[in-house]
């Protein structure tokens, strides 16, 4: 098509020239994308709850677009600038749930436990103290080499920890003679012991064997609740001997909120005795 002088600034000249700075800008946005068309374009992979972004193998990397804030400097020409950032991976909290509790095939003697302090799904202040008391017809088991003052229950030694139950119902959990409180990963040990308890590294039952006495023993009536073993101690029962094991809050390390907790100690002989409870710390 030839286009006369005459015919320069008409519209249907000023059309043409437009049209072909479009068509020029358009290849040259062509060329920018690669070549290829929108659909053409591989589909990332889509993420899910294992995989936030995808494997860099594949080339691609989720980002998530920070809100807009309008730049005036820009508006005219729109060329605006949106910043983002990568998502960052969330680690799931360990599980508290115990494996094994209450009347499980482990757990065959947890008649054995007749108190907690603060009791099923209660709360303990940060400066309290978690208490259960245990009881059997030989005094209860604790790690061997316990050394425990006679007239406050602190225990000054800890016990050999290191020898572990290979004898009892428990055996398979691989703990200790010393009763333990375990939240999450966390085991501790008791802070303070009252009663009748027998500082022991073998399940050998001894009739005639008497523990080392601590001070007596705090009621455990009021935190009788729930918990299975009270009708099998007191006068005419077989189970005489109590120990009363006291973890201090402040001990644990733990901050202000909900947690699962196992207590597990031994009786005198050869069972286990476990609880399993809500505690919230305050």
């Amino acid at each position: 098509m030839k286009i006369s002088w005459e015919d320069k600034g008409s519209a249907g000249g000023g059309t043409l020239y437009v049209v072909l700075i479009m068509l020029i800008v358009g290849a040259l946005a062509f060329e920018m994308m690669g070549g290829k068309l929108p659909t053409a374009q591989p589909v990332p992979p889509q993420s899910d709850s294992s995989q936030l972004s995808p494997a860099p193998s594949q080339g691609w990397q989720e980002v998530i677009i920070d809100p807009f804030v309008p730049q005036s400097d820009k508006k005219n020409l729109q060329l605006y600038t949106f910043s983002g950032h990568k998502p960052v991976p969330t680690t799931p909290l360990p599980t508290t749930t115990p494996t094994t509790c209450e009347h499980s095939a482990i757990n065959q003697e947890d008649t054995m436990i007749i108190g907690f302090d603060p009791g099923y799904d209660k709360s303990v202040g940060a400066g309290g103290d978690i208490r259960v008391w245990f009881t059997d017809e030989n005094p209860p088991m604790v790690s061997i080499g316990e050394v425990v003052d006679p007239a406050t229950g602190e225990i000054t030694k800890k016990g050999n920890t290191g020898i572990l139950d290979t004898c009892s119902t428990g055996k398979s959990l691989n703990i200790p003679f010393e009763p333990s409180l375990t939240i999450g990963d966390k085991v501790s040990y008791p802070n303070k012991i009252k009663g009748i308890f027998y500082p022991s590294s073998t399940c050998t039952y001894d009739p005639k064997r008497k523990g080392p006495n601590g001070p007596s023993i705090d009621d455990f009536k009021p935190y009788q609740a729930g918990t299975p073993g009270f009708k099998h101690y007191g006068a005419g029962k077989k189970d005489s001997y109590v120990a009363e094991y006291i973890w201090h809050v402040s001990s644990l390390s733990l901050s202000s909120g909900n947690y699962k907790a196992r207590i597990i100690a031994h009786d005198g002989d050869r069972e286990i005795g476990m609880l399993c409870a809500n505690i919230t710390i305050q």
